[in-house]
């Protein structure tokens, strides 16, 4: 069986759904990840999304917002991509609360490709399942700082 850099290297679609078709995501996250960092070869992200025509499920959405929002963080976009992916994977799996976490990343990163309104939805919705969720905390104080903001700064 081929390693995770070799699938990736290869671009073999059919080898890595065969050998990661029927793993947890966290399994394959980190050596992807890895390769991406390492090589600073899009062709992580590239092998993915041919993952996701193939079968699209939410851990290959995940995987491909984690690749541009991390290791491919820099190209120009990377965050506004992978706020999308972010967004199809809770699409995907809408009570998966981890998801929904990571999807509030996508309002503080410098881009900002997530809207205030939508930030604030997901915060109160983790909330309304645990009322202590730091990230939902943290987001309902930021948009609430940014309204305040947007209301001392209108003409």
């Amino acid at each position: 069986m081929k390693s995770p850099s070799e699938l990736i290297e290869s671009l073999d679609v059919d080898g890595a759904l065969q050998a990661w078709g029927d793993l947890p995501v966290e399994s394959i996250e980190k050596p992807v990840l890895r390769h991406a960092y390492d090589k600073n070869d899009i062709r992580s992200y590239t092998l993915v999304t041919q993952l996701m025509l193939r079968d699209n499920r939410w851990e290959w959405q995940y995987l491909a917002s984690m690749l541009l929002s991390q290791a491919l963080s820099h190209l120009p976009g990377a965050y506004f991509s992978a706020y999308l992916h972010a967004e199809e994977a809770c699409k995907l799996a809408p009570n998966n609360s981890s998801l929904k976490e990571y999807l509030l990343f996508f309002y503080i990163v410098p881009d900002r490709p997530m809207p205030d309104e939508r930030a604030a939805r997901i915060a109160r919705e983790l909330l309304a399942s645990d009322p202590t969720n730091k990230a939902a905390i943290d987001t309902i104080k930021t948009f609430e700082k940014r309204q305040m903001a947007r209301a001392t700064h209108c003409p």
